[in-house]
């Protein structure tokens, strides 16, 4: 069939890199299940795809499945300890799904050491932080980001 979609074709691909593409335009197609699917196939090839591993995270994260994405997150700082999104979105869900705001300060933590000039981190932190009581750490995290922001703005 010449004109059927991505996700209706029938894939038989013979490396990692095919069928990462192939779940990436899944995803785009909002094809989860799939895209899920053809992420495994990569980690079959390549059980340290860290990318793969982010990416089914990810998904699971978007359809609420919180458990399974922060045991992929989790896979993925194992194999690559320094992607700070890792640690940022595991701090997500740890802050807005479970409600464990000490684990999510700590992703938060371990995130902004990774990438200090990102404000989204900052900005993330300061809520575990007003959670836990610590307001005068909050609202340092908090003008962090604004300050990353302005010195963004300005460049």
């Amino acid at each position: 069939m010449a004109n059927s979609s991505v996700s209706d074709q029938n894939h038989d691909f013979t490396d990692a890199q095919n069928w990462f593409n192939h779940g990436c335009d899944l995803y785009d197609l909002k094809e989860y299940e799939k895209a899920i699917a053809a992420f495994d196939k990569v980690i079959e090839f390549d059980s340290e795809h860290f990318e793969a591993w982010f990416n089914r995270a990810a998904i699971l994260h978007r359809l609420e499945r919180y458990e399974e994405a922060i045991t992929n997150y989790t896979k993925v700082i194992e194999i690559n300890p320094d992607y700070s999104d890792a640690w940022f979105n595991r701090g997500r869900i740890f802050e807005y799904h479970l409600e464990n705001h000490t684990n999510a300060l700590e992703n938060y933590d371990k995130a902004s050491e990774l990438d200090p000039d990102n404000p989204d981190i900052w900005e993330q932190r300061q809520y575990p932080l007003r959670s836990l009581g610590r307001y005068d750490e909050a609202e340092v995290s908090y003008a962090k980001s604004i300050s990353i922001n302005a010195k963004r703005s300005l460049s």
